[in-house]
């Protein structure tokens, strides 16, 4: 709760000084490494006369500068993946199947697969991206396979990233989220917070107009059920990519998913025919790293 106060209070302060002041940043540990995470207002008007456009891509350049990555998540909590629906439109098309071409059902793939891999793999360290189909800060776009533009989501384990997840979400009384990237030093992935604090008293000048706290992970490990970063050598990625029906994998995982991946696609939990026929046209692509 503490932690949450902690970025919610300092966000508040920040919105009072759109395009500056000082924003709130957490470095918290997750099962794969430490995170540097802050929250971030999520509006969908693209006007900036208030500055607020200004003021959120200076805070993910900031959040970018404290990781030393370039790599910008959003957190979502396995429970409340419809958040996801507030901050992305996801247009629904209509499906038939020949036998009953009367009988009409209309879904998003690719968010209807969303829901599927979550289900399957969270919370856990697995990123999952999608295609933006509305607006979406530009600092969070990343661009990949000839230039298709997606946005990553995570849903950590570790019980310490769960919990200011589940506070955060509950004190914000506004549309924001959660962001974050794994905080990298000296071309390394941080795995350890006494890392993490190495890491901004070696280079001050991070520190100067930001509030950095850092959550210890391994103080009290005997009573957490997902130990410190021990998937550090294991994270998996999936990216979504509709206009190709294709789950790409990339990442560093060794696990052999694809029989889970070609499950999830031949299953569906509602045993509708159109669903079914709809997904099995989707393929998977290793593309992880060897």
């Amino acid at each position: 709760e503490e932690v949450a106060r902690h970025l919610l209070h300092t966000k508040s302060r920040c919105n009072g000084s759109p395009g500056g002041g000082s924003h709130a940043i957490l470095a918290m540990p997750t099962e794969c490494t430490y995170e540097a995470c802050s929250l971030l207002k999520w509006c969908k008007e693209e006007t900036n006369i208030d500055g607020n456009n200004k003021s959120r891509e200076e805070q993910l350049d900031r959040l970018r500068t404290v990781s030393s990555t370039s790599s910008v998540h959003v957190y979502l909590q396995h429970h409340n993946i419809a958040q996801m629906d507030q901050l992305l439109d996801f247009p629904k098309k209509a499906y038939a199947i020949k036998q009953n071409p009367k009988k009409c059902f209309a879904f998003n793939e690719s968010r209807l697969l969303f829901q599927k891999l979550a289900d399957q793999f969270w919370p856990g360290p697995v990123h999952l991206y999608l295609t933006p189909q509305s607006f979406a800060p530009d600092g969070l776009i990343q661009s990949s396979f000839s230039g298709r533009q997606f946005v990553g989501f995570r849903c950590p384990s570790h019980p310490l990233a769960v919990k200011v997840l589940k506070h955060v979400h509950q004190k914000s009384r506004e549309p924001a989220v959660l962001i974050g990237a794994p905080i990298v030093h000296n071309g390394t992935k941080v795995l350890r917070a006494r890392d993490v604090a190495n890491k901004f008293l070696q280079s001050p000048e991070l520190c100067s107009d930001s509030r950095i706290q850092i959550l210890h992970g391994e103080e009290r490990r005997e009573i957490f059920t997902v130990p410190t970063c021990q998937f550090q050598d294991e994270w998996l990625e999936c990216w979504l990519v509709p206009d190709k029906r294709t789950i790409v994998l990339r990442g560093k995982s060794k696990r052999d998913v694809i029989p889970q991946l070609k499950e999830v696609l031949r299953s569906s939990t509602n045993n509708n025919r159109v669903v079914c026929s709809v997904l099995q046209h989707w393929k998977v692509a290793d593309h992880r790293e060897k």
